[in-house]
């Protein structure tokens, strides 16, 4: 029983390499028009190889953009035969194709020898008729203007709706193929967004505008848009870790991680003795229930708001978080002062004057 099954070709990097272009350069995954004012360019692209003989080629999609007063032209020609035989030499057809000392008439009259499909300003078309093991590809760029072309695909076998029909109905080319073929289009675009669902629940392929929503399920809520990208999506990924600490240190850990590099003392108001608490500065203020973030770097408005907002949500019912940048210089609470021209370079657990330890000082570590 033969298999249906569309197979998909896709031109990336590595194939998009083997390539002759005059007037294209190739940057990221892409064609694009170079600068000069050429009023004709041309490209030529290495072998598709199927690995079949007679491989009937199907659907070739590609994108494309235009700027001025351009014509698009696209050639393609299939053929099991890898080698040409040209002035008495034996040359591969990627050799002739690809050498930028080879005419481009002589390579077009190559492409109808082998019985090319020619086609015009058209992103989506069907290479019925084009068989053979190898593919290959020409691009023609005609008048003034910038262009970019890429996300070149390919399907094989031709048609898949055709193939499930008899025999005797099965003639390409013919009404009922070209017919039947609007549908086959569809049905692989359908199949196509389907098979492509898994990307749009993943946090690392997911659209940008779908990661609040997946946020929300979570029962976290995101206001505007404060957080970056890369952050947000970092945030979502450890979202369902987050969730299962909620109301513990280990959850204010967690987001202090996702924008902190640097040094994090937290400092739990319920483990201070009283002398501690009675004496003043931001220890003394709110409950027992109350702890305070040390971050040793430079105040950072936008940092603060980040992790307010998010602190909020994760932290102890009845707490209140107190954030605090050391900064570059470090001072002591109230009356108290450093030596003349001192400085704290480097934040560290420390004691007060009269030798009393301050207890419930915790480093925030990875």
């Amino acid at each position: 029983m033969p298999s249906y099954g569309i197979q998909k070709y896709s031109y990336y990097a590595s194939r998009l390499a083997k390539s002759c272009a005059d007037g294209f350069r190739l940057a990221d995954n892409a064609f694009e028009t170079t600068e000069d004012d050429l009023q004709y360019r041309v490209l030529f692209l290495g072998a598709l190889d199927s690995g079949q003989q007679d491989c009937s080629w199907g659907r070739l999609t590609f994108q494309y953009e235009m700027e001025g007063d351009l014509v698009l032209t696209l050639h393609a020609c299939a053929s099991n035969e890898s080698e040409i035989q040209d002035g008495g030499r034996i040359l591969t057809v990627d050799e002739f194709l690809l050498s930028p000392e080879q005419p481009v008439r002589r390579k077009a009259r190559l492409f109808e020898a082998l019985g090319g499909a020619r086609f015009s300003n058209a992103g989506d078309v069907l290479l019925y008729g084009q068989t053979g093991q190898r593919l290959w590809l020409w691009f023609e760029l005609a008048g003034t203007g910038t262009a970019r072309i890429h996300d070149l695909e390919v399907n094989v076998p031709g048609d898949n709706f055709l193939r499930t029909f008899p025999a005797v109905y099965q003639n390409e080319g013919e009404f009922l193929h070209r017919y039947l073929s609007v549908f086959s289009s569809m049905y692989a675009d359908l199949q196509e967004t389907i098979d492509s669902l898994p990307k749009y629940l993943d946090p690392d392929t997911a659209p940008a505008g779908l990661l609040p929503v997946f946020a929300r399920w979570l029962g976290l809520e995101l206001d505007g848009n404060f957080l970056e990208e890369d952050q947000l999506r970092r945030l979502v990924k450890l979202l369902p870790e987050l969730v299962a600490c909620k109301g513990t240190r280990r959850a204010v850990q967690m987001i202090v991680g996702l924008f902190v590099t640097g040094d994090v003392y937290l400092v739990e108001h319920n483990l201070l003795n009283r002398e501690q608490i009675d004496s003043g500065g931001v220890f003394s203020r709110g409950s027992v229930y109350d702890f305070t973030l040390l971050i040793a770097q430079e105040p950072d408005e936008l940092l603060l708001s980040r992790l307010r907002f998010l602190i909020d949500q994760f932290k102890p019912l009845r707490s209140r978080a107190n954030i605090i940048f050391l900064g570059s210089q470090g001072t002591l609470d109230d009356y108290s002062y450093l030596d003349l021209n001192s400085m704290l370079l480097q934040p560290a657990a420390y004691a007060l004057d009269d030798g009393h330890a301050l207890f419930g000082m915790v480093r925030l570590e990875e």
